[in-house]
Order: C-alpha cells, then structure tokens, then sequence
C-alpha cells in the first residue's frame, strides 16, 4: 500500500512540473516511440515534429525566463521516477513469477490452467507495454535536463508536453494492470480454489 501510494504522489508531483510552463493546446496524439539508437537530436526533431508548437514571442521570452530552473526540478523528478519504475518493474516480475508456478502447481493437480495462462500472456504483453512507455517517459526527462532550452524554447516545450503525455500513460498502463491482476486474475486463481475445495457431505 505505501508503495502504491507513493507511485501516486510522485506522479501527481510530475503533473505538477510539467504543467508549470505556460500553456497552450497542444497535439495530444500519442508519442511514438523513438528509433532504436537514436541520438537526443533525432527524438528532439521527432518530438517537435509530433507536438507542433507554436509559441508567441512573449510566451518564448517566458519559458526561456523560466526553463533553467524548471530543469532543475525535472532533474529531480527524474531520479525518483526512475527508482519507482524500476521498483515497478521488479514488482511485476515476482507477480509474473508465482503466476508461472501456480500454473505449474495446477498442472500437478490436474486442473485446466488454459485460461490462466492466456492470462499470463496477457498481462506480460500488459507489463510490457508498461515497461516500454516507462523507459521512454524517462528518457524524455533526462532529454528535457539536457536541451539547452534558452536557445530552443519551442524544443523546450515540445519535451515537456511530450513528458505530460507519457505520464498520463504511465499512470493508467498501471493502473489497468492492477485492475487485470485484481478483477481476472485473481478471480480465476479463486475458482480454482474453490473448486478444489473438500466437499461438504450431502453436496454431492
């Protein structure tokens, strides 16, 4: 519980940030994940082609007033995003562990583990894809440290949308595996249990 709470904390923390410059609609197309190997300068080009800003001259003199010290808290948030995506990370991992030996442990009773392992599948495709938008939600705070955003506001704020976005993801990817451990997974594990159950005489 106090890790789920955390997570939570740190990501309203992130919504914070990175909603600090100043504000216009932006493309909210999701992010495409960048080139295998790619260099900051290609995800940079690939970001403001994505989030096509478009900034005037006094919101340009703004961010370019306010991005060094708004680096300095992305800086931050970085190191403790990290951490809890890599606490995720390994959180999910031992789930996906003990699902692989109850299935083993079904196998021996005989029982019919079909169900649960297409869930198994499932919920590793889940992980995944969690795993996925993670990596690239922290790559983009560690490009938004790096940009020298004085001189590319637009680049700048391209950046920081495309964090926002990826945040967001992060929170509901999570949130929807919680909900599949919890509301599929979980119920199939309970009707093994129940049907394994001893029969209470007279209920045969």
């Amino acid at each position: 519980m106090k890790q789920i709470t955390r997570f939570v904390l740190v990501f309203a923390l992130a919504a914070t940030l990175l909603t600090a410059a100043p504000q216009q609609a932006f493309a909210a197309s999701v992010p495409a994940n960048p080139a295998p190997g790619g260099t900051f300068a290609d995800r940079l080009a690939q970001r403001k082609a994505e989030r096509e800003i478009k900034l005037d001259e006094k919101d340009q003199r703004r961010l370019a007033n306010q991005c060094v010290a708004a680096q300095g808290k992305v800086r931050t948030l970085y190191q403790s995003v990290t951490k809890i995506a890599e606490e995720r990370k390994t959180a999910y991992q031992k789930v996906d562990a003990k699902l692989w030996v109850t299935i083993g442990r079904l196998k021996l009773a005989n029982r019919d583990t079909f169900e649960l392992e297409k869930q198994r599948a499932n919920l590793a495709g889940k992980i995944n894809d969690f795993q996925t938008t993670a990596a690239n939600y922290t790559q983009t705070l560690d490009d938004i440290q790096v940009i020298n955003c004085q001189a590319d506001v637009v680049g700048f704020k391209a950046l920081l949308d495309t964090a926002r976005l990826y945040r967001q993801q992060v929170v509901d990817k999570s949130a929807d595996i919680r909900g599949y451990v919890i509301n599929d997974i979980k119920a199939t594990l309970a009707g093994h249990v129940a049907d394994m159950q001893p029969k209470a005489e007279g209920n045969n």
